[in-house]
């Protein structure tokens, strides 16, 4: 891997996402509630019951291994988690999205969606419209719609335009609806626009939301994510999520391949606080998904560029010794301690695989036992690759383990399967976000 660019896997979340949701409402000069000082008798006809938490050992910003942050953690280099580091703090961007204290949907339904006066709205022929010069507001119930009570806001001030949409079936017990987000002039100069759709759905046994996002990304940063699909489902504290963001410029993984879909599964226990993942980094191409989690599964995906860009660059001698160890079930100490062991050719650690490559590193090991320091460094920060092997496990603390055997205590977790489809990645790439 060439370059810094190429090599660098903290790939970050578009962070001035919910800053951009609150920047709207801010700049705005408005109030989105016209009616607020007439809510004697306003029904509960919305609540935020079916609203999602993801718990932090899904959506995390900050945890590393021991509970240290990513500031502070010695492994700060250590490739595995900070591809980790990043699904969680991707996670949790959106769940600040639905949950935060401000201007998320979960604000914006109990402060002003649910406060508005219904009763009175409902009584008006054709609903409440409001307009001045650079701003629109709507408020309507129409019994004959599946979702009959209805709210739009929309500022027009030409390059500052954003637009509010929100739906409902005006239960507050089982609510089902969704609310729309669109801001033509996001913070963050790198998009030209963003949009977000938020669906939401409870009734008496389990809560299912589903996130889009879809941002016009400008510039080619590398790691930018410009669409990002999320499905969850919560039944008994356990959270099920099927999730995708493309990154188009993403590149250098596989030849002659620009943009790259991270797409996971995950179950979360919200009472133990423990996640079970599955990640992916398929083409944002590829149109299927039978091959996410094993030929563009992430072990797979980094262990294809370790080889191509790290093991393929080695010298004859070194080529040598590690086609002996993985081709023969020699260590590499044998090798060097035995001197009736012939050595295989060189090209023969060119057909070297992503499994061949886990097994050389298993089997080398004990290795590090005989290295001096630097050598010793220099072999750990190959076995990052040994972690990214699926599922992975997190605490509230962090990466926990990996692998087909659970860490300690996370038997029960393990065995639950996630039951949230699983997301095309071309469909991500090509999302577009409809409302009625």
């Amino acid at each position: 891997m060439p370059t810094e660019k190429k090599t660098n896997m903290k790939c970050k979340v578009v962070l001035s996402l919910v800053a951009a949701v609150i920047a709207f409402f801010l700049n705005g000069g408005c109030s989105i509630n016209p009616l607020a000082d007439s809510e004697a008798g306003n029904p509960s006809v919305i609540s935020t019951a079916a609203l999602i938490n993801m718990p932090s050992s899904l959506a995390n910003p900050f945890v590393r291994p021991e509970g240290r942050n990513l500031a502070g953690s010695p492994n700060s280099e250590d490739e595995a988690e900070n591809i980790y580091s990043f699904i969680l703090l991707q996670n949790y961007f959106v769940n600040e999205l639905i949950n935060g204290d401000i201007l998320s949907v979960r604000w914006l339904i109990e402060e002003y969606i649910a406060k508005l006066p219904w009763n009175i709205i409902k009584k008006m022929p054709g609903g409440y419209i409001e307009d001045s010069a650079t701003y629109h507001f709507e408020a309507i119930y129409n019994e004959n719609q599946e979702l009959p009570y209805y709210t739009l806001v929309e500022y027009t001030l030409p390059g500052s335009e954003w637009t509010l949409k929100a739906s409902f079936n005006g239960s507050a017990e089982y609510p089902k609806g969704w609310v729309y987000y669109f801001i033509n002039a996001p913070e963050d100069n790198r998009t030209d626009s963003l949009e977000i759709l938020v669906s939401f759905e409870k009734n008496e046994t389990y809560r299912q939301l589903d996130v889009k996002i879809d941002q016009k990304v400008l510039v080619d940063t590398g790691d930018i994510a410009e669409s990002f699909i999320y499905l969850l489902y919560e039944q008994n504290g356990i959270v099920h999520l099927s999730g995708s963001t493309y990154h188009p410029y993403l590149d250098s993984i596989l030849g002659d391949t620009v943009g790259y879909c991270y797409t996971y599964t995950a179950v979360a226990d919200t009472f133990r606080n423990q996640s079970v993942v599955n990640l992916g980094l398929p083409p944002a191409t590829y149109p299927d998904t039978t091959l996410l989690f094993t030929e563009y599964g992430i072990t797979n995906i980094y262990g294809r560029v370790f080889i191509d860009y790290e093991i393929k660059t080695l010298d004859d001698s070194s080529k040598m010794i590690l086609a002996t160890s993985f081709k023969d079930s020699f260590t590499i100490l044998e090798i060097l301690t035995d001197t009736t062991i012939t050595l295989r050719p060189p090209s023969d650690a060119d057909s070297m695989t992503v499994d061949d490559l886990i097994y050389y590193l298993e089997l080398n090991k004990n290795i590090l036992l005989f290295l001096s320091d630097e050598e010793k460094a220099e072999y750990i920060a190959l076995l990052w690759i040994l972690k990214l092997r699926q599922p992975v496990y997190f605490s509230f603390l962090g990466y926990a383990g990996n692998g087909d055997i659970p860490p300690l205590g996370f038997a029960a977790i393990a065995a639950i399967k996630c039951n949230r489809p699983l997301l095309i990645p071309l469909e991500v790439k090509e999302l577009v976000i409809e409302t009625q």
